[in-house]
């Protein structure tokens, strides 16, 4: 009892089978296609949203240290580490200035080439304290800005740290202006990209 397959059914089952086989091969080429542009796309799309924050993020950082080396350059920082002026009314000065800049710098301090702090009794221990910090030989012996890698605190605030040289045009540097500033605006800019 043989069933006998007919020739017209056979075909018909051949040319259904090739159909669904090379419609489902169809749809997946075209899936895999269309989620290999989507991420390209994507992908390129938030590598130019990176690239463009990293250079408003490094135009941000270039002005603060731009900003900090006018700082640096006014006569009465000069004045104050060569010791050409009353140290007490240079440290007021400096106090209510910073009082003012709270919000902005988490500390400021301007130090001598000699590590003493101007307006304030420093130990021999501070001294070589700051003598054996990173920005030291960048500020002092290169005469050029030095910027420390972001930092997170135990609170998680973030800061940056950054010292410029205080010296005369051409001169030798005389002091340093060291600064650590908060980095909750200059990451909120970036975070809002």
């Amino acid at each position: 009892m043989s069933q006998r397959v007919s020739l017209q059914s056979l075909i018909t089952l051949s040319v259904l089978s090739v159909g669904i086989l090379s419609g489902t091969v169809g749809l997946a080429y075209a899936y895999w296609h269309a989620k290999q542009s989507l991420q390209t796309t994507v992908g390129i799309t938030f590598q130019e949203i990176a690239r463009q924050s990293a250079d408003k993020a490094a135009l941000m950082l270039a002005n603060e240290i731009e900003w900090l080396q006018r700082l640096s350059a006014l006569p009465s920082m000069r004045a104050s580490v060569e010791g050409t002026t009353q140290v007490g009314p240079v440290a007021q000065e400096f106090e209510r200035w910073r009082e003012e800049q709270n919000r902005y710098f988490h500390s400021l301090a301007i130090v001598r080439a000699d590590g003493q702090l101007v307006g304030s009794r420093t130990s021999e221990h501070t001294r070589t304290f700051y003598a054996q910090q990173p920005w030291w030989s960048v500020v002092f012996r290169d005469n050029r800005p030095w910027a420390g890698p972001f930092t997170v605190d135990e609170e998680g605030r973030g800061y940056w740290k950054v010292a410029v040289p205080i010296g005369g045009q051409g001169g030798p540097v005389r002091g340093a202006l060291k600064v650590v500033i908060g980095t909750d605006r200059i990451l909120s800019s970036i975070l809002g990209s």
